[in-house]
């Protein structure tokens, strides 16, 4: 489709969407506005609301200068801020970077709305699109070439102490297991996921060792998040992660519950320490429960005081 930008002096040859091979007109808008006075713009532009005559002052303020008799005014078509036109031609050259930031566009002065409709600098706005979306480019090439440093380092960490659930990472990456060296390109979905198993991986780790066993239903959960091998959402990434803490309290319910029923009290530490079992045990199975961190450091602090009072032969309750 053939771009529909010009005058009568000049118009643009290229299709829609390509650079335009005219500069902007600076001739005189010869239009006449309602008011039946001469419009203050300049040809091939819309027609600015504000009228030299009827609206002399305000165009005074405008321009900062009192002297507006041979001035000619553009009206962005984004916001409707009126500036002059010498002006404002030069500020849309200068380049854009405040404060070290190269992805930011051009922005109104005034109401620092996007400037991306007004035809008048549609090289300019398109040009900056273009830098913008260039150094999006190389800052997400240079952040992942990053994250992938620290991929193949997590995964040589990780793999003598994890070799099951490590080792089918790295077939799946086609990685060199004396290395670690990436056989294949990884997208940044991918990498967001092997992030994530890598991570949960050491957490479960950790878990492991300050409980000195072997949880049946902690490497359930393992098993269940190796599964994914393409994506995964943050949902699923929160869901995951209440489900471990779900699992480090339960063992921890789990082992006062046997020492409970082992155990003999006085008649109201039973009473306490029965209640809070029901409790915990209740909020736990529930499938609408939410373990978010209150209710999760809330259950924490109630077994650790049912240790306090209750525990008699030495056993501790230890959260990492």
């Amino acid at each position: 489709e053939p771009c529909d930008r010009g005058c009568v002096h000049a118009r643009c040859t290229t299709n829609c969407g390509s650079e335009c091979n005219i500069e902007p007109c600076t001739e005189a808008c010869a239009k006449t506005l309602s008011c039946g006075h001469n419009c203050i713009g300049v040809c091939g532009e819309i027609c600015p609301s504000l009228c030299r005559i009827c609206d002399k002052e305000k165009l005074i303020n405008i321009s900062n200068n009192d002297n507006i008799e041979n001035l000619r005014f553009v009206e962005l078509e984004d916001c409707s801020d009126l500036y002059e036109v010498t002006v404002f031609d030069k500020w849309m050259k200068l380049p854009v970077n405040q404060n070290n930031n190269d992805l930011i566009v051009k922005l109104c002065p005034k109401c620092k709305v996007p400037i991306h409709n007004t035809k008048r600098y549609k090289n300019v706005v398109s040009n900056c699109y273009k830098n913008v979306l260039q150094n999006m480019t190389t800052r997400r090439a240079k952040r992942k070439s990053l994250n992938t440093k620290k991929l193949r380092k997590k995964l040589e960490e990780l793999y003598t102490v994890c070799r099951k659930e490590v080792s089918i990472l790295l077939d799946d990456l086609l990685c060199c297991k004396k290395t670690f060296t990436l056989g294949r390109y990884i997208c940044q979905e991918e990498l967001v996921l092997y992030d994530f198993q890598l991570k949960f991986l050491e957490d479960a780790q950790k878990l492991k060792n300050s409980l000195s066993s072997n949880i049946p239903y902690l490497q359930d959960l393992i098993d269940r998040l190796m599964q994914y091998n393409i994506a995964i959402s943050k949902q699923t990434i929160d869901e995951i992660y209440k489900e471990l803490h779900r699992v480090e309290i339960l063992f921890h319910f789990e082992k006062f519950r046997s020492l409970f029923i082992t155990n003999k009290k006085k008649a109201e530490t039973t009473d306490y320490a029965r209640k809070a079992l029901i409790y915990i045990d209740k909020s736990l199975s529930s499938p609408g429960f939410d373990l978010n961190k209150d209710s999760e450091n809330f259950m924490k602090d109630l077994l650790v005081k049912l240790e306090t009072v209750y525990c008699t032969n030495g056993l501790e309750l230890v959260f990492p």
